[in-house]
């Protein structure tokens, strides 16, 4: 039950994997990819179904199901994706195979695999896809929608620039430097408890991984924190509460939070601990992505 499956009109409870059938894939790229069968070790609990059935089931009562499960199950479909596959990757196991043998395996017999080894043989045989068919530094491309693209209330890090160069934005460590209320330039880093937000809410991984705000010695000295005090890490969007992790491994003017962290709302302050609720949203200028996170915030010790 996460903080946005709070905010659902309707909440369905689906099965994990140990519940059903599936088949995994590593990614498509790299010397050692891999493929995995995944059985079913136990009955659905309760009411729990899978994704598939939940949806094949929504779709029956629009009157859609022939044309969304084309007739299949989810292990029919499973072994249909295999007999697909195989015909792109002969060497690919059977079903049966898999069952017998457990996880298929790719190794490259030449070796390790160079990146763009066409191109780099035969540049003009084999161009890439980029408008010039090289590698480019420079992106004409780039240079040309600059010319032409508006920012409405333009900010610092409100442009595009086609070179790779660094680019002052908002809430930036410039910022923090003259900033007096928010002195502190917070970022969020990737946490070994969990994956993304998966996992948060494990009370194994969050008993041996507590959320825990980095802060340096100095400025931690200069506020009267130390290690395991409970902290509130604060600016005009919202409040978070933590302990603090006082450490050499972070400089000096800037905070981390690491993100994943379910929002636990308590009044006006979030004690789970989540980056996002101190995240400004804007769009980053080209992708119109989340641009998190570098967030100017203060931080105090509230006992």
């Amino acid at each position: 039950m996460t903080a946005s499956a709070l905010h659902s009109d309707l909440v369905l409870p689906g099965t994990t994997n140990a519940e059903e059938d599936d088949f995994i894939a590593s990614e498509y790229a790299g010397d050692t990819t891999y493929a995995i069968m995944v059985d079913q070790a136990i009955d659905p609990l309760y009411e729990a179904k899978s994704h598939y059935d939940m949806c094949t089931l929504i779709a029956e009562k629009y009157g859609i199901k022939d044309e969304f499960a084309e007739g299949r199950t989810q292990s029919e479909w499973r072994s249909f994706l295999i007999d697909e596959t195989r015909k792109e990757v002969p060497d690919l196991w059977t079903e049966e195979e898999f069952h017998e043998r457990g996880v298929f395996r790719v190794s490259n017999p030449n070796g390790t695999d160079v990146a763009q080894k066409a191109f780099r043989e035969d540049p003009e045989a084999n161009p890439l896809e980029t408008p010039s068919g090289k590698i480019e530094i420079y992106s004409q491309q780039l240079a040309d929608m600059a010319k032409e693209w508006e920012f409405p209330d333009a900010e610092p890090g409100d442009l595009l620039i086609p070179l790779p160069e660094y680019v002052k934005t908002w809430e930036s460590a410039e910022e923090a430097r003259t900033n007096e209320k928010y002195p502190l330039q917070l970022i969020g880093h990737h946490y070994k408890g969990r994956t993304h937000s998966s996992y948060a809410s494990v009370d194994w991984t969050v008993e041996a991984h507590p959320q825990k705000v980095w802060i340096s010695q100095k400025d931690a000295e200069e506020r009267g924190i130390k290690s395991e005090d409970m902290v509130h890490v604060f600016n005009d969007r919202g409040r978070i509460e933590l302990p603090a992790f006082v450490t050499p491994r972070i400089m000096p003017g800037v905070l981390s939070v690491p993100q994943g962290a379910w929002y636990k709302p308590d009044g006006d302050v979030d004690k789970g601990g989540c980056v996002n609720t101190l995240t400004r949203i804007k769009a980053s200028p080209l992708s119109k992505g989340n641009p998190q996170h570098t967030n100017l915030v203060q931080v105090e010790k509230v006992r």
